[in-house]
């Protein structure tokens, strides 16, 4: 079984004879924190998805390689959530959230970078034209209306949930990360 080691080599003199000492240690306690920890910094518990932080950096990156080809920054959000979890609970707003990153995944799986910002709020970083976004969420809210309505046995649980999304063009309209997520 391979596991990562941390190995410290010392050279030693006892009565004029040269020896070596070896401290060898088990690495992998520490790797398995140093994931979790990066899960933690990089990822929403709630949805898997990259976080704020993660479309910070990443935006940092994109912002700073001057060879960096124009894309779409849209912030998408899930509308009427405060009176879907006053109705339902905060259990079943956790469980559209999921559905909606579900779909968002799948719907933008070519796409450079998407993220779960705070509450209900995503970010999708794409090269698509706006309009082919448009068409994109426009079936992506019904999507994701439909599964949830499946999964709570609601058929009119369609209407209790529409994205709202703007788009930026990036480096056109926004030249920093701060900019961009004004």
């Amino acid at each position: 079984e391979l596991f990562p080691i941390d190995i410290h080599i010392s050279k030693v003199s006892i009565a004029g004879e040269t020896h070596f000492a070896a401290f060898i240690r088990d690495m992998s306690e520490r790797e398995n924190h140093e994931r979790a920890l990066h899960q933690t910094l990089y990822y929403d518990t709630l949805t898997g998805l990259p976080n704020e932080f993660s479309l910070r950096w990443y935006l940092d990156n994109y912002f700073t390689d001057a060879e960096s080809d124009p894309v779409n920054l849209l912030i998408c959000s899930l509308d009427r959530m405060e009176s879907l979890n006053a109705t339902f609970g905060l259990e079943r707003g956790n469980q559209l959230l999921r559905v909606a990153a579900q779909h968002i995944g799948s719907t933008f799986a070519g796409a450079p970078f998407v993220a779960r910002l705070r509450g209900q709020h995503f970010a999708i970083v794409s090269r698509e034209d706006p309009e082919a976004l448009k068409r994109k969420i426009h079936s992506l809210g019904s999507a994701v209306s439909r599964s949830f309505a499946a999964e709570m046995a609601l058929p009119h649980a369609r209407l209790l949930s529409t994205f709202s999304c703007g788009c930026l063009s990036l480096p056109a309209l926004a030249k920093t990360t701060d900019d961009a997520l004004k």
